[in-house]
């Protein structure tokens, strides 16, 4: 079965949704996720289309009226968005851009597949791989999506330059980003979770529809499939307010309830409080756009507060001292402060007391059905595809490339000039080379990956050192110089004959 990545944190988040979503195929309109499909769209059409394009405002028209729960209201957001998008296609000189970039590998006996929206790979070894994805949400809240692609990417791209991942969260509407770095430790543990959901899921599909369990929470606000689920029993309306008087009447007093009275009355609470944070959310969206309302003597909307106090400790800790005052009688350290010294390698051991536990109502995740999931998980083993088993890396652009080195396997010597060449470009970099000579420098690599070590490549190999530079650097670059000169003349007489 195929299973797509953004699939994986609805099936942690709530296997039953999955379920619907991915084997039953029960799609719901969803006019967020049609608007950003159509931004991706107007995005890609940009790059591609070139002087066909018919400009944004056009594209965006033709690519909404796709969409049956879009109108032109939309339009605008549209424009913006995919304007913001396309900036991300400027490529630095020292990367191969790839847009749109399908990846798919195997996971025991599901293929794991997803569509990265920028892949960026290094041309000279020791640099990240760069993915960059857009996002239309309003919700600004970062997943495992990227780090996900980065363990494919590194894992079936053909290419020895990248070793680590940055990827970046593009939040096109918001204008904001976020950005992560994955090394090694990183990837290894993304496999791992990767591996744990992918067991999960065939572990579910085996013992059929009622081992998708429900996970009742906040997100059924979101949830097209809330109103036949069984969790909420169908009384759970996503597009409705029940009035207060259609709710279930709860006895006075709480022994007449019976255990499983009180857990209906549970989920009912959770679909309600989602379907309160639904209300929220739409109410905060309109107001920020057309202002405060007024309703039962309440005013509701975007306005501003007092601002908060950020105190200097060392002159209040002076003030309160020179009054006479134990100035550790009014201030404090907050448990939040203490994880964030201890995080810094401050061992505060020995400098606190433990407080009297205490017990109060609250709602929390059950560990119990994670633990569950996790026991059935461990049941059924998966394998994550390594390198060595890259299967359908429909990656176009360098798939040819990974094709064109396969080629030249034949010849070691041509592919150790390649890859002297990559380090003295490496070496003019961490040098602080000016841009003229890495443009030399990534000129004469791309002829040593072609195998054309004529007069040209010479040329910008030799141009490409420039002055200034410490004797320490300027040895090390004539040592590789004269490395790539020794590999280059039976290269050549290889390639002749």
């Amino acid at each position: 079965m195929e299973i797509r990545v953004t699939s994986l944190n609805t099936f942690e988040s709530c296997p039953r949704r999955w379920f619907a979503e991915n084997v039953l195929g029960l799609k719901l309109p969803n006019a967020a996720a049609d608007e950003g499909t159509a931004t991706h769209a107007v995005a890609e059409r940009w790059l591609k289309q070139g002087k066909g394009f018919p400009g944004f405002e056009q594209a965006a028209r033709e690519e909404v009226a796709k969409h049956p729960t879009l109108t032109e209201a939309n339009i605008t957001d549209v424009v913006r968005m995919a304007k913001r998008c396309v900036k991300n296609y400027e490529r630095p000189l020292d990367m191969e851009l790839h847009a749109e970039v399908r990846m798919t590998m195997f996971v025991g006996n599901h293929r794991l597949s997803g569509t990265a929206d920028v892949l960026m790979v290094p041309i000279f070894p020791g640099e990240p791989l760069r993915i960059i994805d857009f996002k239309t949400g309003r919700n600004r809240k970062p997943t495992r999506q990227l780090a996900v692609y980065a363990y494919m990417a590194l894992n079936t791209v053909a290419t020895q330059a990248a070793r680590e991942a940055l990827v970046r969260y593009d939040w096109v509407r918001l204008g904001e980003v976020d950005e992560f770095q994955y090394g090694p430790d990183e990837l290894a543990e993304t496999a791992d979770w990767v591996k744990a959901q992918v067991s999960a899921i065939d572990a579910a599909l085996r013992g059929g529809e009622e081992a998708f369990a429900c996970n009742p929470s906040g997100l059924c606000a979101y949830c097209g499939h809330a109103q036949q689920c069984p969790a909420t029993r169908g009384e759970y309306q996503p597009l409705q307010v029940a009035p207060a008087e259609d709710l279930p009447e709860i006895p006075q007093n709480p022994e007449l309830l019976t255990r499983e009275m009180a857990e209906k009355y549970g989920l009912q609470l959770l679909a309600w409080e989602a379907k309160v944070k639904q209300v929220e959310d739409v109410l905060k969206a309109w107001t920020e756009k057309h202002g405060a309302i007024r309703a039962g003597g309440k005013i509701m909307g975007k306005m501003e507060t007092e601002p908060s106090r950020k105190y200097n400790l060392k002159k209040v800790f002076q003030r309160i001292t020179d009054k006479g005052l134990d100035p550790f009688k009014y201030i404090s350290l907050t448990s939040t402060e203490a994880k964030k010294l201890e995080k810094e390698g401050v061992d505060l051991d020995g400098t606190f007391t433990l407080g009297k536990a205490q017990c109060r109502w609250t709602v929390k995740k059950d560990d119990a059905a994670a633990a569950t999931a996790a026991e059935a998980a461990s049941a059924a083993p998966a394998t994550v595809g390594t390198s060595g088993e890259r299967v359908d890396a429909t990656l176009p652009a360098l798939a040819a490339s990974a094709q064109q080195e396969s080629g030249k396997g034949n010849n070691q010597t041509a592919s150790s000039v390649v890859q002297v060449v990559a380090a003295f470009g490496q070496t003019l970099k961490q040098a602080g080379a000016p841009e003229g000579s890495l443009t030399m420098a990534r000129q004469a690599y791309r002829l040593a990956e072609a195998g054309k070590l004529e007069e040209t490549f010479w040329d910008l190999l030799n141009n490409s050192v420039p002055d200034g530079l410490t004797p320490e650097v300027r040895a090390e670059l004539v040592a590789q110089l004269e490395t790539i000169e020794r590999l280059a003349v039976p290269a050549e007489m290889a390639r002749a004959s």
